[in-house]
């Protein structure tokens, strides 16, 4: 038989060929990363961040084939190359990023994280991954969400604060000026920056010892951004929960801290004829009120006038005047614009200061003498302001102009500032004419500085008449007269001689552009602006200078703050003690003040949050805000847009509605969805079901329950025609349609920004 044909050599060699495969197979999976090697799936227990342990999710409710990616919890880390052994494989840093291969108890096997290295779970490029070995599992970051709620599925905020004695007695371990100290380990050994106080956060995790928590600038993080994100593990002495998002106008704030401008609603309980509400309250835990420093004048400046002097200096008020001539009335549109961009670069450009905008003219409504003119007191509500101004310039030939020669509308303007006369006020007031003489009025001049009043003065005509050069003469006096009086009331504030001047000088800038010379050779500011003899000034050189003096205010206040600071902070601390408050709540002597606590808060003031009750009656209810971040905020004005999608179709020929049975179920599917949305545990559509809408709504958005909904059915009852008529449900929908273009204007009203992410502060009744 031939030797090649022999079956039992061809079994042979297939035997001797499966088995060299089987080898080659078996040694190439013993490689830590080979062929069969996958990423493992987020389990349930770390897809969330729940502030109650060993809650796990559903399978249902996890994205499908989202690899786990875990972090390193600490600098100088380690792997190892078995569960638990002793021999060491490689060290790594802070927050570098990891791929799961393998679970193992309290271990887990990871290779080095990289986007292109995966494809769902599955390795793109085996050969490039690069394999760490075993980590222990409290070594590392789990979880890529910040603490949630459970019944709500909101992130929960804190805030960076005292909480304790511990933190007040050891002030200078985890404080600096105005600061807290964050750290790169969780023993707090490794310094690795800073954050302002009163800062908002999100806590990741917490140390095994509990003494530390390691917190982000975001709710939730992601490896290719951790490092920006993530802030750093910090002492929980430090560490204030603030809730998710609910709050009440219910105390003033002791700080002005835009993070603490409301105070937290923790719940809410409703009595018979009352609501109780569980809050959380800060309080001031200095007293500083019996310090003093001296100005230049050797005054005293109390550390209660400093603190209100914080507030008044960074208010600025300001008011456009046009002078009641008839040339006016055809050059107010051109103002106008003048005023509009002025509000959009304020609107833009947020920089600490707020400011008040209003306009006093001349102009009555043609046909209505008894009318008064046309004025829009000192406001914030710039939409509505300009409104009231575009109307105006847009109808002028409706107005009429009453001639006078006396400057009523200056005379106006200064009188609409003087409930602000505390804080700083500019008018900007353009004219033409002066009259009598070249002097102006001596009592004009005395109010105008004793409302703090700064003077902008632009001619927009001069003519060859003596009373075009009287408006210069007499507006150059003005802003003079009212200079002197501004700078003395100023030395009052002031700590530091070399601010002071012996007079208040004037320099020309551009031609027949004056300015008062601040800061070299005046110690207050005005403006005047007049063209050539039969010339005309142009609008932009008003808008200059509009801006210009604006920034010599801010400046100049800016100036005089940070010279109160440093005086405070070197010399007026010495009757500093503890507020009775504080020194009850943390059971302390109010006169046993650790010196280092005043340095680690030399321009803010440290605060205690401590629990309590507010209650209020059913007819009194204080006004409520909601803390949103960008993410937050974007949701609610999601839901709100879908829900006022809803519509029902009227025939106004027939005056009669078409079906709405369709759009009742959609609503209702609509509203169960969103009730039930990032829950852990969902209400049951019965339960549901029996909920009032407004009572829904509530739960949706975070917000108690509001009583001017025009109806209120339960969710069943909005299926039924017969008790939810297309009438009423025509006007329900109408009324979140309003809601809707009231919070699209207005959400962004008052919003800051804290460690680089956007926050709102929305009002309740802004939602349905």
């Amino acid at each position: 038989m031939n030797r090649k044909n022999n079956p039992i050599r061809k079994i042979l060699r297939v035997r001797i060929s499966l088995l060299l495969y089987t080898t080659i197979v078996m040694l190439a999976s013993c490689a830590p990363v080979n062929r069969f090697t996958r990423l493992k799936k987020v389990p349930g227990e770390y897809a969330r961040n729940y502030e109650i342990g060993g809650i796990k999710m559903e399978q249902k409710f996890l994205e499908h084939a989202t690899p786990w990616i875990v972090f390193s919890a600490k600098d100088g880390n380690m792997s190892h190359n078995y569960p638990g052994g002793r021999i060491r494989r490689k060290e790594f840093g802070f927050l570098e990023p990891f791929f799961v291969i393998k679970e193992k108890g309290k271990h887990i096997a990871v290779v080095k994280y990289s986007p292109d290295l995966a494809e769902g779970l599955k390795l793109k490029e085996r050969k490039n991954a690069k394999y760490y070995g075993w980590i222990r599992k409290s070594d590392l970051l789990l979880r890529q969400e910040s603490e949630t709620d459970v019944y709500t599925g909101l992130k929960n905020k804190y805030i960076i604060t005292l909480t304790d004695t511990a933190a007040v007695n050891h002030s200078s371990s985890c404080l600096s000026t105005d600061s807290a100290y964050v750290f790169a380990d969780p023993d707090l050994t490794i310094r690795r920056g800073g954050i302002p106080v009163y800062s908002i956060v999100y806590l990741l995790k917490k140390s095994e010892k509990g003494n530390s928590g390691l917190i982000s600038s975001a709710p939730e993080i992601y490896a290719d951004s951790v490092a920006g994100q993530v802030l750093g593990w910090i002492s929980t002495d430090l560490l204030q929960k603030k809730g998710a998002r609910l709050h009440g106008k219910l105390y003033p704030s002791p700080v002005d801290a835009p993070s603490l401008k409301y105070v937290p609603v923790l719940s809410m309980k409703h009595q018979q004829d009352s609501t109780v509400l569980q809050v959380c309250r800060s309080i001031p835990v200095i007293d500083r009120s019996a310090n003093f420093i001296l100005n230049t004048k050797g005054g005293r400046i109390t550390y209660p006038r400093y603190e209100q002097l914080q507030t008044d200096l960074k208010k600025i008020n300001i008011v456009f005047a046009v002078e009641g001539q008839k040339e006016m009335q055809a050059e107010f549109p051109g103002m106008v614009n003048v005023i509009q961009n002025l509000v959009q670069t304020l609107r833009e450009n947020p920089d600490g200061f707020g400011y008040r905008i209003g306009v006093c003219t001349p102009f009555r409504k043609n046909g209505n003498r008894s009318e008064s003119p046309f004025v829009v007191q000192p406001c914030t509500d710039y939409i509505s302001f300009m409104d009231s101004l575009s109307e105006v310039a847009l109808h002028i030939n409706n107005f009429s102009v009453q001639e006078e020669q006396v400057w009523s509308t200056l005379h106006k303007s200064v009188d609409m500032l003087e409930k602000y006369k505390n804080e700083t006020n500019i008018i900007v007031f353009v004219g033409t004419k002066g009259y009598g003489g070249e002097s102006p009025s001596l009592s004009l001049a005395k109010k105008t500085a004793g409302n703090n009043c700064r003077i902008l003065a632009f001619q927009l005509y001069a003519g060859e008449k003596f009373t075009y050069d009287n408006f210069v003469l007499q507006m150059k006096n003005l802003i003079t007269l009212s200079a002197d009086s501004i700078s003395e009331k100023k030395k009052e504030m002031l700590v530091s001689a070399v601010h002071l001047r012996e007079k208040n000088s004037w320099r020309q800038g551009h031609k027949n552009i004056y300015s008062l010379d601040f800061p070299d050779a005046s110690m207050s500011q005005g403006w005047l602006l007049f063209p050539e003899k039969e010339k005309k000034m142009t609008w932009d050189k008003l808008s200059f200078s509009t801006d210009t003096l604006i920034s010599q205010i801010k400046q100049d206040n800016s100036m005089l703050l940070h010279e109160l600071d440093k005086a405070f902070m070197s010399m007026g601390n010495s009757k500093t003690i503890f507020s009775s408050a504080a020194a009850s709540y943390l059971n302390i002597r109010n006169d046993n003040l650790p010196a280092s606590l005043l340095n680690c808060f030399a321009y803010s003031s440290p605060l205690l949050f401590i629990p309590g009750q507010f209650r209020y009656s059913s007819g009194n209810m204080p006004e409520y805000f909601l803390l949103l971040n960008k993410e937050e905020m974007d949701n609610l004005r999601s839901f709100i847009e879908g829900l006022s999608s809803f519509e029902v179709d009227y025939v106004e020929e027939a005056s009669f509605y078409l079906p709405t049975g369709k759009i009742r179920k959609q609503l209702c599917r609509y509203l169960f969805r969103k009730v039930n949305e990032n829950r852990l545990c969902g209400m049951s559509k019965k339960r549901v079901g029996e909920m009032k809408l407004a009572d829904i709504l509530s739960v949706i958005t975070g917000c108690p329950a509001s009583l001017s909904f025009p109806v209120n059915p339960t969710l069943e009852e909005l299926k039924k025609k017969w008790v939810v008529t297309d009438e009423l449900l025509d006007a329900m929908l109408q009324y979140i349609a309003s809601k809707k273009r009231l919070l699209d204007t207005g959400y962004k009203k008052e919003s800051f920004i804290s460690n680089g992410q956007s926050y709102y502060w929305l009002r309740c009744d802004m939602l349905p």
